[in-house]
């Protein structure tokens, strides 16, 4: 009941309802679900009325595929695909779920509110398990509004939903054990976008890794047997070959007169990316530092009070992929910046827990001082990706009369 009263207010005066929904989510008493569900809703409407501009990589999904598949059957769209094309079942279902509606905003309603629900569940989860208080648990929320690129992630939405299947999936394997339902999300994530393939395989190799240390001989089998299964059907499919192929282009700046390499030019002359990969890769540092910190000199039953030490050393792993990728051209570092954004609310409490003063209060400074410029770059990115003044009036004003 209060959860629908929460929706109703979101509706209808959102700058109102919208932040009574976050403090009610972060009740650490009962962590009800409904609430970030009413969030998520509110991020798809945003994306509803994301128009992107002729160009961007949501554009090209509605003219590439959203609009070829309108019209046609489920069953015509399978019968038409090729075999590499059947590997992406999960992003072809996408589109064509999309595709069953009269207007193509509804993937990007679909992916923020995708995004959202996952990334709020994990700080939940966390908020649980580390004993947040509520004020600690809205502040993490705060950063997911925050910090998270609003524009990006309903741009990207192939790319960004993978990352986010893959995190969720590492978060319920690695903190809650529910291996199954891990296992799926991988897959799902692979099946979304190729970028997903090289994650896998790395996390694979790292629990693999990992493993032989503790002398599971049973999980070290099972481990080794998944990775070879995998990568025996990857390669018969061609996969790595084409993960191959792209990551080198993509490593490189693509080819001589391509279009991956007039974006990366486009991309390295740009102030406001110039400003992205600045703070993106403090952040990454900070990630790394803190997760250093925790494994080689925390206590060890401080480590048992925070994020699970494999999930750690995955998170350093990616995240140090991304800050080396800051110093390359391009933007491929931000595919891998966003595995660790998922989790980079958990660290803020970390990172502050000081008993020096001084320590805590640069800390804490450095933090605002993030959070403050990632939002105006929210803004700016926002005014030069879609109409921004339409998603003011349309998501600011209720929202319901827009809708309908």
């Amino acid at each position: 009941m209060i959860a629908l009263l929460l929706l109703v207010s979101v509706m209808f005066i959102p700058i109102i309802g919208v932040p009574l929904t976050l403090i009610s989510a972060t009740d650490v008493t009962k962590y009800k679900y409904s609430r970030i569900f009413v969030i998520a809703i509110y991020y798809g409407i945003i994306g509803f009325f994301f128009v992107p501009q002729v160009g961007t990589d949501l554009y090209r999904y509605y003219s590439n595929s959203v609009d070829i598949l309108r019209g046609r059957s489920f069953e015509s769209m399978i019968s038409s695909m090729q075999r590499m094309d059947l590997f992406f079942i999960v992003q072809k279902c996408l589109f064509f779920i999309v595709s069953r509606f009269k207007t193509n905003q509804m993937l990007p309603a679909l992916t923020l509110f995708v995004i959202y629900f996952i990334a709020f569940f994990i700080v939940i989860r966390y908020a649980r398990k580390l004993k947040y208080t509520r004020k600690q648990t809205l502040v993490a929320f705060i950063i997911i509004v925050a910090i998270f690129p609003l524009s990006s992630l309903a741009n990207n939405t192939r790319n960004i939903l993978a990352v986010a299947l893959f995190d969720l999936g590492l978060y319920l394997e690695l903190e809650e054990e529910k291996i199954v339902p891990a296992y799926i999300l991988f897959i799902a994530s692979m099946s979304m976008h190729i970028a997903a393939v090289p994650l896998v395989l790395v996390k694979l190799v790292i629990s693999y890794l990992y493993n032989l240390k503790s002398r599971k001989l049973v999980k070290n089998l099972v481990f080794l047997i998944v990775i070879i299964v995998i990568s025996v059907f990857l390669i018969k499919n061609g996969i790595i070959d084409a993960v191959l192929d792209k990551g080198i282009s993509y490593f490189n700046g693509g080819e001589s007169g391509s279009d991956l390499q007039q974006w990366f030019e486009v991309a390295d002359k740009s102030i406001i990316e110039k400003v992205s990969k600045l703070l993106g890769g403090i952040l990454d540092g900070i990630m790394i530092l803190s997760v250093a910190e925790r494994l080689f000199f925390g206590k060890e039953t401080e480590k048992e009070e925070f994020l699970n030490k494999e999930l750690l050393i995955d998170l350093a792993v990616f995240t140090g992929i991304s800050l080396f990728l800051v110093f390359r051209s391009g933007t491929t570092w931000f595919r891998f910046y966003m595995i660790g954004l998922f989790y980079l609310p958990m660290f803020l409490k970390y990172s502050s827990d000081r008993k020096n003063n001084l320590i805590k209060c640069t800390v804490l400074l450095i933090w605002l001082g993030l959070i403050v410029s990632n939002i105006l770059l929210q803004i700016y990115r926002l005014k030069t990706q879609a109409d921004i003044g339409l998603i003011i009036k349309s998501v600011m004003f209720i929202p319901i009369f827009s809708l309908f």
